[in-house]
C-alpha cells in the first residue's frame, strides 16, 4: 500500500509538470497504480538480492592479535594485525631492541636475526612515512628472512625508558602498567639498558658484566642461548 501512494505521489508530479507545458492532465486509474507498483517491488527486490550478495565482498576480516603470526609466508596484512598490539606494555623479563626503518638496513638484519634467536623483540616507534601498509611491507622482509622475528609498534615502550636514540636495548622485569606516566614511567631497578650501534650478543655480555644479581643472570641465559644458535 505504500509503495502505491508513493508511486502515486511520483504521477501527481509528473501531471503537475505535465500540465505546466500545456500537455492534457490524465488521472491514473487503480490498475494502471498496481501495475505501477508491481513493476517497483520487483525492481526493488532485485536491488536488494544484489547487495545481499555483494554484502560479504564488502566485508573486512578483523585482525586476530591472539594468533602467533605463521612462520612459512611473510604476509604484510597479516603484519599488520600484529600491530595492533600497539601500546601493550611489555611482559617480564622482556628484552627489547628499540629500532627505526631509518637504520641501515644490514644493521636492522643484524639485530633482526638475533633477536629471533633469543625470543627478543623488535619495537619501531611509528611508521613509515604514516603508513601501516609500507610499514607492513618493510617488516615483511625481515620476517620472510627471519621467520620467528617478532616486531611491533609501540610509542609507549620509547617513553617509558626515556628511548632517544635508536639502537636500544632494554632488559625489563616492569609490566609498565601505569599509563598516566609521560616519561621515565618505569622504576629505575625495574629495567636495564644499553644504547649504541652495537650487537645484541654485546648488549647481553655488558648487562652480565653490569646488570647486578637481578638481570646479570637473565642476561647471561639469553647469552647461551644465543651461542648456542648455529
Amino acid at each position: 500500500m505504500s509503495t502505491q501512494l508513493s508511486l502515486a505521489a511520483t504521477l501527481v508530479l509528473a501531471l503537475a509538470a505535465g500540465a505546466a507545458l500545456g500537455a492534457p492532465p490524465t488521472i491514473p486509474n487503480d490498475a494502471t497504480l498496481e501495475r505501477a507498483a508491481a513493476t517497483e517491488t520487483k525492481r526493488a527486490k532485485t536491488a536488494i538480492d544484489q547487495a545481499a550478495r555483494q554484502a560479504p565482498l564488502l566485508q573486512q576480516r578483523m585482525p586476530d592479535i591472539v594468533n602467533p603470526m605463521p612462520t612459512t609466508k611473510a604476509d604484510p596484512s597479516a603484519i599488520a594485525a600484529r600491530y595492533a598490539n600497539v601500546g601493550k606494555q611489555s611482559a617480564p623479563a622482556t628484552l627489547l631492541i628499540m629500532v627505526s626503518y631509518s637504520m641501515p638496513p644490514e644493521a636492522i638484519a643484524r639485530l633482526a636475526s638475533m633477536a629471533s634467536q633469543v625470543g627478543a623483540t623488535l619495537v619501531l616507534r611509528g611508521m613509515v612515512d604514516n603508513s601501516m601498509e609500507k610499514t607492513a611491507s618493510v617488516s615483511a622482509e625481515f620476517i620472510k628472512r627471519y621467520p620467528n622475528l617478532q616486531i611491533q609498534i609501540d610509542p609507549t615502550v620509547f617513553r617509558r625508558f626515556e628511548v632517544t636514540q635508536v639502537p636500544t636495548f632494554v632488559l625489563t622485569r616492569s609490566t609498565g602498567e601505569d599509563k598516566s606516566c609521560t616519561k621515565g614511567c618505569d622504576p629505575a631497578d625495574s629495567f636495564v639498558s644499553v644504547v649504541g650501534d652495537v650487537s645484541l650478543d654485546y648488549a647481553l655480555e655488558y648487562i652480565t658484566r653490569n646488570g647486578g644479581d637481578t638481570f646479570a643472570p637473565i642476561a647471561e641465559q639469553q647469552l647461551q642461548k644465543l651461542r648456542s644458535k648455529p
